[in-house]
C-alpha cells in the first residue's frame, strides 16, 4: 500500500472518531459550535471515504495494468 493511501485512511479514521465523539453532545446540553464541529467532521469523513474508494480503484487498476506488461 502506498503512503498516501494510508494517510487518507488515517485522516478518515480521525474524522470518524471526532464525529462519533461529537454526536452525543447534539442530543444533550449544547456546547458552543458543537453542531458545526459535528457537520464538519461528518463531511470530512464522507470526503475522505470517497477519495479513499476512488484512489483504491485507481491504484488497483494500475497494478493490473503493470502485471500484464
Amino acid at each position: 500500500m502506498s503512503k498516501s493511501f494510508l494517510a487518507i485512511f488515517g485522516a478518515m479514521v480521525l474524522a470518524g472518531i471526532v464525529l462519533i465523539l461529537s454526536l452525543p453532545y447534539l442530543f444533550g446540553p449544547h456546547e458552543p459550535h458543537q453542531e458545526q464541529i459535528t457537520m464538519v467532521a461528518g463531511w470530512f469523513f464522507v470526503v475522505f471515504a470517497v477519495v479513499m474508494i476512488v484512489f483504491r480503484a485507481v491504484w488497483r487498476r494500475g497494478i493490473r495494468a503493470n502485471s500484464t506488461q
